[in-house]
């Protein structure tokens, strides 16, 4: 869906974004915050179904505006680093670009004011953003046929490709995640319930999904999969070579914090 959003509105988000690994530790420090806040709950209020999920509600609503945002944030990086894929998003929605002087006038790039243009509410326009930048693949084919390197902390131990052994619905999940909370944004009437259980997977998805996909990106990027996972592979003896993505174990870990 196209948005006409104002300058002023287009300026006050641009000075918040950043390279990919900006966008990477700017999300996790925030979602580390509501994570451990979302546990404490679950923890003082074990026996109040009501209190826990009145905290469920407040705690998915908070997964998908941090999600929105982080999604934005790399679609917007990804618009500036691949020229072929600006033009794509630009042509596949007729925008109408403001000339040169006038975005120069308010203080944006035409990255910016793209990125802006799409709104990013729901698991379907994330994926219609990000599907010319995989093609001839999908968004959601990319993420389930990848092929990345990364060491987990909490396990002490490498792995290959999205987790689909533990989210083998992950999709579902996402598009889920962005419903729910739009219902519980918008109808303060809903009776709807969150299992425990549920919430514990949507809250693992919400951590991970975006670390996996911010990989991805540069990677498809600058030299294609295949070429990626040489380089990595190349460099396991090497820590720094190996990217990594924090567990909700992770985060809930006292003995290290996330800095910028």
């Amino acid at each position: 869906m196209i948005r006409a959003p104002k300058f002023e509105h287009i300026k006050a988000k641009a000075r918040t974004r950043g390279d990919i690994r900006e966008v990477r530790i700017r999300y996790l420090s925030r979602l580390y915050v509501i994570v451990h806040h979302m546990h404490e709950v679950l923890r003082l209020h074990a026996g109040n179904t009501t209190s826990i999920q009145h905290g469920i509600r407040r705690h998915v609503m908070d997964l998908a505006g941090h999600l929105e945002t982080f999604f934005r944030d790399l679609f917007r990086f990804a618009l500036e680093q691949d020229a072929s894929f600006f033009d794509k998003i630009v042509q596949a929605h007729n925008l109408k670009l403001p000339t040169e002087a006038r975005l120069t006038q308010y203080g944006v790039s035409r990255y910016d004011f793209v990125a802006e243009t799409l709104t990013l509410q729901s698991a379907s326009s994330v994926a219609e953003a990000f599907d010319p930048l995989f093609f001839p693949k999908t968004f959601r084919n990319a993420v389930e046929t990848s092929d990345i390197l990364y060491a987990i902390p909490s396990k002490s131990r490498v792995a290959r490709g999205f987790p689909l052994s533990a989210f083998p619905i992950w999709w579902d999940d996402f598009t889920r995640l962005f419903a729910l909370s739009h219902e519980f944004d918008h109808d303060a009437n809903s009776t709807t319930l969150v299992d425990r259980s549920d919430i514990a997977r949507l809250e693992s998805l919400a951590i991970i999904l975006p670390q996996y996909v911010a990989l991805m990106v540069p990677s498809h990027r600058s030299c294609g999969p295949e070429q990626a996972r040489y380089l990595v592979t190349d460099g396991l003896g090497k820590a720094a070579a190996i990217p990594v993505i924090f567990l909700v174990e992770d985060f809930l870990s006292t003995d290290w914090e996330i800095v910028p």
